[in-house]
């Protein structure tokens, strides 16, 4: 072999290496590159469903001895609001919530419960010519009296609501009653509301 056939295979042997270099170096980039993009993303993504968590409901921190189903109509005044707890929080389990979890609450109920109160300009009554006005705040079907007999599609958190202008003043009616389970009041029955 002469000399020119050995640099022959030199440069050769040289253009493969800094070819096998370059592209070893250009693979390295392209990882490095895919994971930092992809790093960002899922931070990206954290960001987002923080945000969209905070503009979609209220949190809060499971109870003992609470279910979605009795938060739903402690908190918002309704079971019916279960299926949108369990759909909020991707729920696979609605059963299985244990204490000290933290669960995003609808902001629905608010809006409905916006529903209820009287317009500052409504008239109520009147009486020998005179026109009364109730506060804007009053509630409709407030309740006044120290009675109150269940109608059909009544439940606890509202009664308490209307009676006393605070849903949770229902375990109050409950123990006036001896009313062990909330769920359980029937049309018909004369309730004691104490005042």
């Amino acid at each position: 072999m002469n000399s020119s056939q050995g640099e022959i295979l030199t440069r050769i042997r040289e253009n493969y290496l800094s070819v096998a270099l370059g592209l070893l170096v250009f693979l390295v980039a392209i990882t490095l590159i895919f994971r930092s993009a992809g790093e960002i993303t899922k931070q990206s993504a954290k960001n987002q469903n923080e945000a969209q968590s905070q503009t979609q409901g209220t949190r809060y921190t499971v109870k003992i001895g609470e279910s979605v189903s009795s938060i739903a109509r402690d908190q918002l005044g309704s079971m019916d609001y279960t299926d949108e707890i369990v759909e909020l929080n991707n729920l696979e389990n609605p059963d299985r919530i244990e204490v000290g979890q933290e669960i995003l609450l609808p902001e629905i109920a608010r809006d409905e419960q916006a529903e209820d109160v009287v317009d500052e300009e409504e008239v109520t009554e009147e009486n020998d010519g005179v026109i009364n006005q109730e506060p804007a705040a009053m509630i409709k079907g407030s309740i006044t009296g120290n009675t109150y007999t269940v109608q059909k599609g009544d439940y606890l958190m509202d009664i308490a609501r209307r009676a006393y202008g605070n849903e949770g003043m229902y375990t109050r009616i409950m123990e006036a009653n001896n009313i062990w389970n909330p769920n359980y009041i029937e049309a018909g029955m004369v309730l004691q509301l104490p005042r």
